[in-house]
């Protein structure tokens, strides 16, 4: 969500500076705004788990994606990734599916139950580091 909130802030500023910026917005455009703003953290996603195996959200979380072997993610399995993260959780943007979705994925995640996207199947592993940036 850091990085999609992130990818916002970047495509409304770009927007600004490109068009002057505009007050009167209705719901399609706040809507269109903001499948932008998911396709360029995706983007982003995408290309910076491939490189580094993490994003600015998850490094500030201590969260990176490797693969099984703990290297890096190719661009084709950081993007398999993140489009199952789109289909499953985000419902690929619908909003009342993607509601539902998060709700349900959250009730998962209390359960302690495994994320869908990052279960057995895939060929990447999340590991949680201490960032040292938090303290217990």
């Amino acid at each position: 969500m850091v990085d999609c909130l992130m990818a916002l802030v970047l495509w409304c500023a770009a927007e600004r500076l490109l068009t002057g910026g505009s007050a009167n917005k209705n719901l399609g455009l706040v809507l269109c705004d903001l499948t932008i703003a998911v396709f360029i953290a995706c983007l982003y996603e995408v290309f910076s788990i491939a490189w580094t195996g993490t994003t600015i959200g998850k490094r500030l979380f201590g969260i990176y994606v490797l693969h099984r072997d703990r290297g890096r993610l190719s661009i084709s399995a950081s993007f398999t990734r993140t489009y199952a993260i789109w289909r499953t959780a985000f419902g690929y943007g619908i909003p009342f599916v993607r509601f539902v979705r998060l709700v349900r994925l959250r009730h998962g995640a209390e359960r302690r139950v495994a994320l869908p996207w990052d279960g057995e199947t895939g060929d990447w592993m999340v590991e949680w580091r201490n960032s040292g940036k938090m303290k217990d």
